[in-house]
């Protein structure tokens, strides 16, 4: 989209951190008539993390253990 002057306003989409911090550079042409970059915002977006497997492994185990101990009380109560 270009605004008053013949300047742009351009977006890039999909772009990813690599790490604590990551380094923008942007390269333009040799034309003092082309300098003009002003006003660059940076948003982060949220993303859902993938739980690592052991963080499953975790849960599941989890989820057995109070099954047994749910079912264990069931046979102690009735006897």
């Amino acid at each position: 989209m270009v605004g008053s002057g013949g300047l742009g306003t351009h977006s890039v989409n999909g772009l990813q951190a690599v790490g604590a911090t990551t380094c923008l550079t942007f390269l333009g042409r040799q034309d003092p008539g082309h300098d003009r970059l002003d006003s660059i915002d940076v948003e982060l977006s949220a993303v859902g993390g993938v739980p690592e497997p052991a963080s499953w492994a975790l849960l599941i185990a989890g989820f057995a253990v109070t099954g047994v101990a749910a079912r264990r009380r069931r046979t102690m109560l009735a006897a």
